[in-house]
This record gives C-alpha cells, sequence and structure tokens, in this order.
C-alpha cells in the first residue's frame, strides 16, 4: 500500500484522486487512512497552487473523498489528529 501511495503522490492530483476513490470503494478502512495520511498533507498544499487545474483537482479529489464513508472517516480521523 504505501509503494502505491508514493507513486501516486509522485504523479499528478488526478492520480491521487483515483487511487483515494479506488480505496473507498475496496479497500479496508486502514488502508484507506493509511492513503489519506499520506495523501492529504499534498492535496492540501495543491489547494493554494497557482496552476488552477491543480488546484481544482485537488479540491475535486477532497471533495469525492468526503463523500465516500470510508473517506469520510479518515478525513474525520486526520482532522482530529491535526487539531491536537
Amino acid at each position: 500500500m504505501t509503494s502505491l501511495c508514493g507513486v501516486a503522490l509522485a504523479m499528478d492530483v488526478p492520480a491521487i484522486q483515483a487511487l483515494l476513490t479506488a480505496l473507498t470503494s475496496s479497500g479496508s478502512g486502514r488502508d484507506v487512512c493509511q492513503a489519506v495520511e499520506t495523501a492529504l498533507p499534498v492535496l492540501l498544499e495543491r489547494l493554494s497552487d497557482n496552476n488552477s487545474r491543480l488546484r481544482d483537482s485537488a479540491r475535486d479529489a477532497l471533495v469525492a473523498l468526503a463523500q465516500e464513508p470510508e473517506g469520510r472517516g479518515a478525513l474525520r480521523m486526520q482532522a482530529t489528529h491535526l487539531c491536537r
């Protein structure tokens, strides 16, 4: 799993979005949490990118993730850690 996330992070934001969407539909909760933990800093950084396509892709990836039940749980867990 970790190597898959590393490959996606080296690629473009749509690759991250595709990976997270695939994980939320077929992966376990632990796999989704690990993927979100790895991808979230990159997606958040891309939200402030000057390139509008990257910025929009990062936003779309986060929205798509938040619409999946497994993704919501993983995002909630990461938000809890960030607020501590």
